[in-house]
């Protein structure tokens, strides 16, 4: 039996393995209430939700894969050493060029970095540098930033 912190990637599981699992909050430090109650949903779940979704809000719903581990997935990310020593205003700045949006993620309350003690302060930071918007584990947080730049 493996160590309960032993290390697995999704693709060591079969789909009905996974099916049988609930979501879970690894984060000792955060609400565990959830817990358990969300299974995990497949990708084509997840648009079938958001297009669902969509339709009854009559707008377009989003999403954004993460490939976790990505150097591990090569065959099927971007991946250059995570886009290592990234200036972000020059990236803004060529992804403006080129048409495209960029996003930045993920703020968090608790778990703030780079020399930033307020997420608020952190997420208006990058907003200033022109990004396009920003994920957060913690909604309120980022409401609170995306008011307080406008």
């Amino acid at each position: 039996m493996a160590s309960p912190n032993a290390a697995y990637f999704a693709n060591d599981f079969t789909l009905a393995e996974i099916k049988t699992l609930g979501a879970m909050q690894a984060n000792s430090g955060r609400p565990q209430r959830y817990n358990g109650l969300y299974k995990i949903p497949t990708l084509d779940e997840v648009i079938a939700l958001a297009q669902a979704e969509g339709s009854k809000a009559g707008r377009t719903i989003g999403i954004y894969p993460e490939i976790k581990h990505s150097t591990f997935m090569a065959a099927i990310s971007f991946e250059v050493t995570n886009l290592q020593y990234l200036n972000t205003k020059d990236f803004v700045v060529k992804g403006d060029q080129k048409g495209l949006m960029v996003h930045t993620w993920t703020y968090r309350n608790d778990a703030s970095g780079y020399g930033f003690s307020d997420p608020k302060a952190e997420m208006q930071y990058y907003m200033k540098l022109g990004v396009d918007g920003v994920f957060t584990d913690f909604p309120v947080t980022g409401v609170q930033a995306v008011a307080g730049f406008r």
